[in-house]
């Protein structure tokens, strides 16, 4: 870090120099979307009573250089509820090198326990370098391919000058892409045929009836958010640039059988603007994973992303009988080293490497926030 810079917290008089940053290093859309999000990710209702945001800045001759936000989450541990702060958008500028150790001990001094996901190989350095431990099935993607316009679009757009680049656009790209998949022989797959049987109903809100299921879904793991009702209305509902499509399947008797949770993620192009989306399955959520319910709700849920037209649909994390049922419907398992999720901190009661673990645990892509923000 440079000497004549400092590293303090947050005021509110940073925010146009934080949201500069953002511009700079992220493109426009990240940093207009951030503004958007800032009093959600850091002041919203999530459940969360004992812990606060902690938000640092690095400040060099009066500018911004640098930033580090975490935001509370509530993590269950078997039966003990702990509130851990979770990072992202870790940027500082170039020539002050040396300051994300000190952001990344700040933060880590803050509170015993931080839990993140999708980190940087350089972030990945820095955090492991202070202790942190990661979650191997979230290295682990299942992907249903349905189409490849998305990337084309993104490749035309790459390859032609600046003055043509209008000619990359999604018709071209649609035109195209059937012909690149041939000759890089990129597969895709049809969306599954099902029969819409099961009492399947959007939810537009969470309540009691999804507390109740909850209680009893989250026996089957040790170690979880703890998505409760608050939780999920925060992270889903409430989100103001994010549209998720949640939906609840009941049984017979009209009772809540489980939650499937879904969004479209968008990629960026070369000039870091929206350019194709994936779907990703950030939620799934049952007493049986193992059940008919969960592929009702998983089969429904494609479809539904299918008709938005989103290229492959995604889903990473979970807990293993989930896994199982992915690959029975036909998504194939892929390597993911963007989202993964990482654990820190000093809580001698709770060291990391003994409750992130595949077996015990159920993580998602939603848990973090680099599906909507710059990752770590």
């Amino acid at each position: 870090m440079s000497r004549s810079s400092i590293i303090r917290e947050y005021r509110a008089e940073d925010g146009d120099g934080v949201l500069a940053l953002f511009r700079k290093h992220f493109g426009a859309w990240s940093a207009e979307r951030s503004a958007q999000r800032w009093q959600w990710q850091y002041a919203g209702e999530r459940g969360c009573t004992g812990c606060t945001s902690f938000i640092q800045v690095v400040e060099a001759d009066g500018a911004i250089v640098g930033y580090l936000g975490a935001f509370p989450l509530p993590l269950r541990i078997g039966a003990e509820r702990l509130e851990v702060l979770s990072p992202g958008g870790l940027v500082v500028e170039p020539k002050h090198g040396l300051a994300p150790f000190g952001l990344i001990k700040n933060l880590l001094a803050r509170n015993k326990i931080i839990l993140g996901i999708g980190w940087s190989q350089a972030a990945s350095k820095l955090f492991r370098f202070n202790g942190a431990v990661s979650l191997p099935a979230s290295e682990v993607r299942y992907v249903y391919p349905l189409r490849h316009v998305g990337a084309t679009h993104r490749e035309l757009r790459g390859r032609l000058p600046a003055s043509l680049r209008w000619l990359g656009n999604r018709w071209t790209a649609a035109l195209a892409a059937p012909l690149l998949d041939r000759r890089r022989g990129r597969s895709s797959k049809p969306l599954l045929h099902h029969t819409d049987t099961a009492d399947l109903r959007t939810i537009s809100r969470f309540g009691d009836e999804y507390d109740s299921l909850w209680q009893s879904a989250s026996r089957q793991f040790e170690v979880s958010l703890d998505k409760d009702s608050a939780y999920m209305n925060w992270r889903y509902i409430d989100c103001p640039t994010s549209s998720h499509l949640c939906l609840g399947c009941y049984d017979r008797e009209g009772q809540l059988a489980g939650v499937a949770v879904a969004c479209r993620r968008a990629h960026s192009d070369v000039t870091r603007k929206p350019c194709g989306t994936d779907g990703e399955i950030v939620e799934l959520i049952a007493e049986d994973l193992d059940g008919p319910v969960v592929k009702q709700l998983v089969t429904e849920v494609m479809a539904r992303l299918g008709r938005m037209g989103v290229d492959a649909i995604s889903a990473l994390g979970f807990h293993a009988p989930i896994h199982r049922m992915l690959e029975e419907i036909g998504f194939e398992r892929t390597s993911c080293g963007w989202a993964t999720l990482f654990a820190a901190g000093n809580e001698a009661d709770h060291p990391a490497s003994a409750w992130l673990r595949d077996d015990i645990c159920y993580f998602t892509c939603g848990d973090g926030d680099h599906l909507f923000l710059p990752a770590v």
